[in-house]
This record gives C-alpha cells, structure tokens and sequence, in this order.
C-alpha cells in the first residue's frame, strides 16, 4: 500500500468512525481535521473528497483548512 491510498484510507475510516461513535473520543475533532488537510496537502485526497469528510464531520471546508499542522 502506498504513501496516499494509506492516506485515503485513514481519512475514510476516521471520518466513518467520528460519524459511528457520534464525537469520537480517542482521536480529537481537530487532529481528524490536520490528518484530512494533510491528506489534501499531499493529493492523497482530492478537494472534492475533502469537502465530503468536512460535510461528514459537520464543519465547512474553509474551517477544516485553518486546522495548525
């Protein structure tokens, strides 16, 4: 598995865990937020995507950019 399919899926399964435990408490809302824009940084991810796990996560996507590395 490659640098950006692990990405992608790590992205994929924190979000659908974040939306299955309703606030997940063992990965804080804003680390979830840096590994997505990460993910974006790198083109694990495409915008499109990002904006999906934003929409998921219930915050916009000018919001999820602001995240600190």
């Amino acid at each position: 598995m490659t640098l950006h399919e692990n990405a992608k899926l790590t992205c994929e399964t924190l979000v659908q865990d974040y939306g299955y435990n309703n606030k997940c408490t063992i990965h804080p809302f804003w680390d979830v937020m840096k590994i997505i824009k990460h993910s974006l940084e790198i083109n694990a991810i495409n915008k499109y995507d990002a904006e999906r796990y934003c929409y998921q996560m219930h915050i916009t996507f000018d919001e999820m950019m602001t995240a600190d590395d």
